[in-house]
């Protein structure tokens, strides 16, 4: 049966030109035992780089003598640089080059690094001769080594296994490689790769530790009967025993001079420890907040950021915004929930400590590739939810390459009671997503996010929520808007103050039955028309009687309210709940300039209808609100999406994050989305209907919408709120 069930949606695009700023970059933080360093992603791999870190200094007094091990840093320190190089011999220029400002480590890692997944060390020591070299990425760039996942104090911090090192190094490294092997003070590395040196090398141990030879020939005096090597050719190959006549006479010549072989490559058994993790780092205008890595996707999470908190001693009253962090902040808990009546467990459930933000960060993010913002404001009456994983989980959106962020706001009493006093003016909670759309506005660039780039999305009073914030023109805080099934010409969204709430609350009267048949006696007799009409007309008793007449006559006709009468009761509560608000909305969306809206409906009924599943609705069709499990990845949902339901999760992520990147949900069509998607015109009402296959038709429901016009029109005046309203449009 078309309606059924069927609750009407639109989208908004608010349209304002955008100039992308791609100065600023998102960078990788780790914390180390000597201080914060952040780093630079890399562009030519998926890998970051830590460079130019001090590990020592020379003293300046005696730059002969030992090194100092530095200190750590105060500050965070900025790890972009590579170029230092020790003081040496430029035999180009014929000059002395570099700077004793020069012991300085460069760390490479992969991007693969993960809480389970530590990577393995690669140390490198150049060559040259003891006499030349550097250690930056002009000759020894990391790219076909960092590639292959490949990475004692501080390594850990930048996800490294220091149970696994391996150092490698050539000619003069690779005798420093062996060199190091003798040294039993430390167990500093498990494995050794040398590259044509050793420490028995002619040129590696000279003058004056004349024993130096001696310890070392009687340390290497054993002999095996083969000697295999790989042949690193077009084809690899093993072979026995390379340049064997040459080598037999160094063998002979080496000892009777009591040297030994030119290349030695030796391998120990590894234990791997992987229990630490690398964590993602930003830093924001407010301070330093440490994430944590999605095990679910390619993004990180930041959750449970502190935007602004509420005064103790006037819970009812503006926020004041949070000032921000001393020490690092530890954003791994997106639990909290703002103070609301639990329906389950028929108690009070949440606390003032709740104004908390979520931002979810693809990992694609880099200097070049600033990401589009989806803020989600949830929906639940200005009375009931909240903005954590539970239901609202990003792994659907994020893959998409959009930046997503959710805020919590308060509810009920705390976020809308209004006595029209100045300690309780209402509408709190809508100043509350305000000052969280502030704190995304100046702070979401530390995220990879891109500032002048940012849409609002949310669902029923979310959606409302999101309208009213379009006609608060103090600041610019988003471009594009999605409206999910709301606006603020919902009737339930703008009411008149209630300054008796307190001893409402207090009482917290209703009905409360088991009974259906007493459920539908209730309903009879009108009331259902007249309840509606009480709640958000201004009309005497006669009027109210005879506007319930036409409604009623509309709906049911002469019916009584029975089980046969549902599916019409629902089409009534859809119109003008929903449905009517949401086409009533879009006029004055094209008065305010707005170029491109976008309607739609969704009317698939699959195995994941959000509401449906929550409320345990047996009603054919789509209820109100059941989108949101094709759009967010819902805990509780557990079992795999059917195939047909991965299409529409597919679909409607795709829509949704193609509207933030290109302001236009249909850009090009594709085997998953082969219609284009035709905004709203001045004459026709387009939309577009999400069932198991997409379409574009027009004019929904346009026989009862057309009632409702004419319905509307004709109790004008009669509106609660209405007289309000036109003093403001005449001002």
């Amino acid at each position: 049966m078309e309606g059924k069930y069927i609750l009407y949606y639109i989208v908004v695009l608010f349209v304002s030109n955008i100039n992308a700023d791609i100065n600023r970059r998102i960078d990788p933080f780790v914390e180390t035992k000597l201080g914060i360093i952040r780093g630079v992603r890399a562009t030519d791999g998926e890998y970051s780089m830590f460079m130019g870190i001090p590990y020592a200094y020379v003293n300046e007094s005696n730059p002969f003598g030992p090194a100092t091990p530095h200190q750590g840093f105060n500050n965070v320190f900025e790890a972009y640089d590579d170029s230092a190089m020790c003081p040496q011999f430029e035999e180009m220029t014929n000059t002395i080059e570099g700077s004793l400002d020069c012991l300085h480590i460069n760390v490479y890692v992969p991007n693969t690094a993960s809480i389970l997944n530590h990577r393995p060390v690669l140390v490198w020591i150049f060559g040259g001769g003891f006499n030349l070299g550097s250690a930056g990425r002009q000759i020894y760039g990391p790219k076909y080594l960092v590639r292959h996942d490949i990475v004692m104090d501080n390594i850990e911090a930048f996800s490294g296994d220091a149970n696994k090192i391996t150092i490698f190094g050539e000619s003069a490294g690779a005798a420093s490689v062996d060199l190091h092997l003798y040294n039993q003070e430390e167990n500093l590395f498990k494995q050794m790769i040398m590259q044509s040196g050793s420490a028995l090398s002619p040129w590696a141990v000279l003058e004056p530790d004349t024993s130096a030879p001696l310890i070392l020939a009687e340390y290497l005096g054993f002999e095996t009967n083969v000697l295999y090597y790989l042949d690193i050719d077009s084809e690899i190959s093993v072979k026995q025993r390379p340049f064997h006549a040459r080598n037999a006479f160094w063998d002979l010549f080496y000892k009777l001079n009591k040297k030994a072989q030119n290349v030695v490559l030796l391998a120990l058994n590894i234990n791997a420890e992987s229990n630490r993790r690398i964590d993602p780092f930003v830093e924001t205008k407010l301070g330093i907040i440490r994430g944590v890595r999605a095990t679910d996707g390619e993004y990180s999470m930041f959750m449970g950021i502190p935007y602004a908190y509420v005064n103790e001693s006037n819970p009812f009253g503006p926020a004041t915004p949070h000032q921000g962090f001393n020490n690092v902040f530890e954003a791994y808990d997106d639990s909290a929930i703002c103070p609301q009546f639990e329906e389950v467990n028929n108690t009070l459930a949440g606390t003032l400590d709740c104004l908390h933000i979520n931002v979810y960060v693809p990992n694609t993010a880099s200097i070049l590739n600033r990401r589009p913002v989806l803020v989600w404001i949830f929906g639940g009456g200005f009375n009931t939810g909240s903005a954590g994983r539970q239901i609202y989980g990003p792994k659907y959106l994020v893959r998409h390459d959009v930046v997503m962020v959710t805020l919590n706001y308060r509810l009920g009493p705390y976020g809308f009671m209004c006595l029209d006093n100045p300690d309780v003016p209402g509408n709190e909670g809508l100043k509350d997503q305000r000052l969280a759309l502030k704190w995304v506005k100046n702070n979401i660039e530390a995220f990879g996010g891109d500032a002048n780039k940012i849409t609002l999305f949310g669902e029923s009073a979310g959606a409302a929520s999101i309208d009213l914030h379009l006609y608060n023109q103090e600041e610019n805080l988003f471009e594009q808007m999605i409206m999910q099934s709301g606006s603020a010409l919902s009737p339930w969204a703008v009411l008149e103050p209630d300054t008796s709430a307190p001893l409402v609350l207090a009482k917290y009267l209703g009905l409360e039955t088991s009974n259906e048949n007493e459920a539908l006696s209730y309903l009879s007799n009108d009331n259902v028309f007249r309840n509606f009409l009480n709640e958000f007309f201004d009309m005497e008793t006669e009027q109210i009687n005879k506007m319930a007449k036409v409604l009623r006559n509309f709906y049911i006709a002469d019916e009584r309210v029975t089980k046969n009468t549902i599916s019409p009761l629902i089409d009534f509560n859809s119109d003008y709940t929903f449905n009517k608000p949401m086409v009533r909305s879009i006029p004055k969306y094209m008065e305010y300039g707005c170029k491109n809206i976008y309607h739609y409906i969704f009317s698939y009924d699959g195995e994941r209808n959000f509401m449906k599943d929550k409320l345990l609705i047996n009603e054919e069709e789509a209820a109100h609100a059941d989108e949101l499990s094709y759009q967010f990845d819902v805990s509780y949902m557990t079992e795999e999406p059917t195939p047909q339901d991965q299409i529409v999760i597919d679909r409607v992520t795709t829509l949704w994050t193609n509207f933030a990147k290109y302001g236009n949900p249909t850009p090009a069509t594709s085997e998953l989305l082969p219609v284009t998607w035709t905004p709203v015109s001045q004459d026709a009402l387009f939309y577009l209907d999400i069932d198991s296959e997409i379409s574009v038709k027009k004019r929904p429901f346009h026989e009862r919408m057309a009632f409702w016009e004419l319905f509307y029109k004709l109790n004008k005046k009669a509106q609660k709120g209405f007289e309000n309203a036109e003093t403001k449009e005449n001002k």
